[in-house]
């Protein structure tokens, strides 16, 4: 049986999520600490809508596993911002003794 006929069939909940969102997930997620492929991003949106549509209830549990280094798919980068400052090696110390 493929999947699709087991999501009807057991009526699996199902979401669309954007490029924009999947962008701003993953985003979110890094600056928590979390560097995830975007299939993570991609999952952790759609709970986010099935919860805002009442679909998953208030005070409910979800699972959600979290995999994939954010390196995987190298070509996101270019969406993300990067503060990149170039150092000499005896000036690493100093600089990150600063406040920034």
């Amino acid at each position: 049986m493929r999947s699709i006929d087991k999501a009807y069939r057991y009526e699996w909940l199902a979401e669309d999520v954007s490029e924009e969102e999947i962008i701003l997930l993953q985003r979110t997620l890094a600056g928590s600490g979390f560097f995830v492929e975007p299939a993570s991003a991609t999952s952790l949106y759609a709970i986010k809508k099935l919860r805002e549509s009442g679909k998953i209830k208030d005070g409910a549990s979800v699972l959600m596993m979290l995999t994939g280094c954010g390196l995987k798919d190298t070509s996101v980068l270019s969406y993300h911002p990067a503060n990149v400052r170039e150092l000499d090696l005896q000036d690493v110390e100093a600089y990150l003794s600063k406040e920034h």
